[in-house]
């Protein structure tokens, strides 16, 4: 008796740590929560200015025809940037639409505005990238 209690007490100590394992994995996110974490994580390398993690999110096939210099070009906006997060995320089997929020302040004149932008996400082999157009 006290032999199986000593085994059920290991077994439940080797299941919690699977789960906290399988947790930290992200195994049981839905794809919306893990695209909301992956677009986020996406605006805040933007914010930072870090754009090689930034390019990083885009699709491997996109990332194979430029570099992340070129592609960081197209941000050169993102100094005004006082915020960004994502509002909202949709998901179909392999595909994401989300929309997420650009807090900015404009130059002339000095006016804080905020703007959404649509973007979509697709899985490629397990995982999540902004699809670039």
């Amino acid at each position: 008796m006290v032999v199986a209690a000593g085994r059920n007490m290991v077994l439940g100590i080797v299941l919690v740590s699977c789960m906290s394992a399988c947790a930290s994995l992200d195994v049981f996110q839905s794809p919306e929560e893990r695209v909301a974490q992956r677009s986020q994580e996406r605006l805040d390398a933007l914010m930072a200015r870090d754009m090689e993690k930034a390019f990083s999110f885009l699709s491997p096939a996109f990332r194979k025809t430029t570099t992340w210099q070129r592609y960081s070009a197209k941000y050169a906006g993102v100094t005004n940037w006082r915020g960004a997060t994502v509002e909202s995320v949709a998901c179909q089997v392999d595909k994401c639409d989300v929309v997420v929020a650009i807090r900015y302040e404009m130059v002339r004149p000095k006016v804080e505005n905020t703007r959404t932008r649509e973007e979509v996400w697709i899985e490629v082999d397990g995982q999540w990238y902004i699809y670039a157009r």
